[in-house]
């Protein structure tokens, strides 16, 4: 498979994983292991065991019910580098056992079909390790490479962060509204957000997500946007699928201006002119 056809692939895969953002920051680090000995099970009880569930839609399923993530390794031949990232699997789903879910995907069993066919992984660079936030958006992909558990610790995506990934691989755009409790227009800034969703226009193709820069909780999306902790005044991020930050709209506004703010920042993706973040 051509070099092309391989970035479509990951296009169809994790769209909004792999270019979310890009045209504001990188992607921020990802914190480090948590410590073994705090999530490791005592000597005295049984190793944790995968879960029993028939496929990766199933375990997907189970991985929403216990607000978890999910991290599936695709795999067709059981190479070196397969192998690697099944023991790390392994591994993994003892210590991190409180945090996330693992099942392994062989990309020709019949059971796997409907999940193999949705993220177009009979065509994908193989293996790959697909990691989903509990409400079943994809927060991180790792191509072709043996991943140790630090690395997936750093795909996993706060609450916030996984709502926007989840609503831009739905295809909407996303109005990111940024405020804390010292930021000027609150109230003017959001009412004008909300009113922008609830125009015709929209076509339930627009969502709000309120955020505050000052809480920890949502901190990997605050890195992602490249937005100060001190900001002054509230601001609207316009976010377009697959995963640009194409505009923004300051302090107080109206319904009418997010509007021409969201028309503009479509056009200019468009046509190819909305930056960095375009492409």
């Amino acid at each position: 498979m051509g070099k092309t056809r391989a970035l479509l692939v990951l296009a169809v895969i994790g769209v909004a994983v792999l270019g979310l953002f890009h045209g504001r920051a990188a992607l921020a680090e990802g914190e480090g292991p948590p410590d073994p000995g705090a999530t490791a099970p005592a000597a005295d009880q049984a190793p944790v065991e995968p879960a029993a569930v028939d496929n990766a839609e199933a375990a997907l399923e189970s991985a929403g019910k216990e607000s978890k993530h999910l991290v599936v390794l695709a795999w067709s031949d059981d190479d070196q580098t397969t192998q690697k990232l099944k023991a790390v699997f392994a591994e993994s789903r003892e210590s991190l056992a409180d945090k996330a879910l693992f099942h392994e995907v062989s990309v020709s069993n019949a059971d796997e079909s409907s999940f193999v066919e949705k993220y177009n992984l009979a065509d994908a660079p193989l293996p790959i390790v697909l990691v989903f936030a509990p409400n079943g958006a994809v927060v991180g992909v790792h191509v072709q490479k043996v991943v140790d558990e630090e690395a997936l610790v750093a795909s996993f995506a706060s609450p916030k962060l996984a709502e926007v990934f989840k609503l831009l691989q739905d295809g909407k755009l996303v109005l990111l509204c940024v405020q804390s409790e010292t930021t000027k227009h609150n109230t003017e800034s959001l009412s004008a957000a909300d009113g922008a969703v609830a125009d015709e226009r929209a076509e339930d193709g627009v969502r709000t997500v309120q955020i505050d820069p000052t809480n920890s909780d949502c901190s990997d999306l605050v890195a992602k946007i490249g937005v100060s902790e001190s900001i002054e005044e509230a601001t609207i991020f316009i976010i377009v699928p697959p995963g640009t930050v194409a505009g923004e709209v300051k302090g107080a506004t109206t319904p009418g201006e997010v509007w021409y703010a969201i028309i503009n920042a479509v056009s200019a993706c468009s046509s190819g002119g909305c930056g960095s973040g375009c492409g």
